[in-house]
This record gives C-alpha cells, sequence and structure tokens, in this order.
C-alpha cells in the first residue's frame, strides 16, 4: 500500500472575496477550522497546512484542534511569509512534505473547500494507496475537482510550476497516467472566492455567520 501525506493550501490573498476567507465564520467555526477538521478525521498519514502567516489565528486554531484530539494524522503548519502565486504556496509545500515526511504520494487539496468531507478525502488517498497509477482526481457528474493526489516522483513537474496555478496542467499533459474516481457530493467543485459563495455554503451547512 502507497502513502499518502496532504499539502492544504491556504496561503492565497483573497483578494476577490476582499477579506481573509479561511478566518470567516461557519457557524461556530472558522473555514479553516472545518477544512482542516476534516483532513485530520481522514486516512491520510500527515496533514501541512500552508497558510499566510501575516494573519493572525490559524496557530491557535491549530492548537484548539491539537488540545481537542484530532485523531493520527501529523500536522505541520507551514507559514508564508506574504501572500504569493499558487504555484509558489503549492511548492513550498511539496518540497516540506517530500524532503520530511517521503510519502509515495502527496495530495493536494485546497483549503477554501468547506463541503470536502472527510470521506471524500479518505476515498482519493485509498484509491492512489491502492492504485498503480501516478495521479488520482474525484469526480462528480463528470467534472474533476480537489483533492487530487500526485506521485512523488512527479515532483520535478510539480517545482517547475508557475504563476497563479495549480497541478491542472500536470493532469492534463497525459490522460493515461490518471485514475478518477466518482465520488457522491458535489463538494469537490464548489469554493469560496465571493460572498454570495460563502452565504451559499452556510445555507449547506445549515450555519449563519
Amino acid at each position: 500500500m502507497r502513502t499518502v501525506d496532504c499539502i492544504l493550501l491556504g496561503a492565497g490573498a483573497s483578494e476577490r472575496l476582499g477579506r481573509p476567507k479561511l478566518l470567516l465564520a461557519l457557524g461556530e467555526r472558522t473555514v479553516f477550522e472545518v477544512v482542516l477538521a476534516s483532513h485530520l478525521a481522514s486516512s491520510v498519514r500527515g496533514v501541512c497546512a500552508v497558510v499566510p502567516g501575516w494573519l493572525a489565528g490559524f496557530r491557535e486554531i491549530t492548537r484548539e484542534l491539537e488540545a481537542a484530539g484530532r485523531g493520527g494524522a501529523s500536522l505541520k503548519l507551514l507559514e508564508m511569509d506574504c501572500p504569493c502565486p499558487m504555484s509558489q504556496s503549492l511548492k513550498a509545500g511539496w518540497q516540506w512534505v517530500a524532503e520530511t515526511w517521503r510519502p509515495d504520494g502527496i495530495m493536494i487539496s485546497l483549503a477554501d473547500k468547506p463541503l470536502v468531507t472527510a470521506g471524500t478525502i479518505g476515498r482519493v488517498a485509498a484509491a492512489f494507496s491502492r492504485g498503480g497509477r501516478d495521479i488520482v482526481a474525484p469526480v462528480y457528474g463528470g467534472r474533476r475537482g480537489h483533492p487530487v493526489v500526485i506521485s512523488a516522483r512527479l515532483g520535478p513537474e510539480v517545482m517547475a510550476l508557475e504563476g497563479d496555478r495549480g497541478a491542472a496542467e500536470i493532469l492534463a499533459a497525459d490522460p493515461d497516467r490518471v485514475e478518477e474516481v466518482a465520488v457522491a457530493t458535489d463538494g469537490i467543485l464548489i469554493d469560496m472566492d465571493t460572498a454570495e459563495d460563502v452565504l451559499a455554503i452556510r445555507k449547506r451547512l445549515g450555519v449563519n455567520g
């Protein structure tokens, strides 16, 4: 069985929303707390959360989750110094995870997708662990979403990424190396870019601000 650790990307500047979206409330918890808790409750071996080091609150959230008991996953908080393109924070997380935890596969997950469940995360990780493809991606209604798992041996391709892009071009480079896994929820497709997105997600979760 191949091992899987996760990079949870959350170091963006939230330019479209105009305020730090990961610290917005979803009921009694923040977006970051909801998303991080789901990842820590899943079957991934470790989670490296890449967050804005210039904002307060992330260290406190991780300490609270640790104190409350967060399962067996390892946790690393990797703080970026300033807002940066997605490729830069992805490469920082990839390098840390690859060199420190040395997994067979690295999951790339986005911290602004609070509807992604621990079960979905575990399903994608399990497909990579059992399978032989270099990449595993979840699919709902014929559309790919996040999180995805990429074999650690594709590290040179990840480290060559530039600009405000994730790993989409790596998935598109060779369809034969991608295994698609059907999931039962559209949460893999829904993120938080606008105030309307935030309201819609709160409604889905049955919570207020």
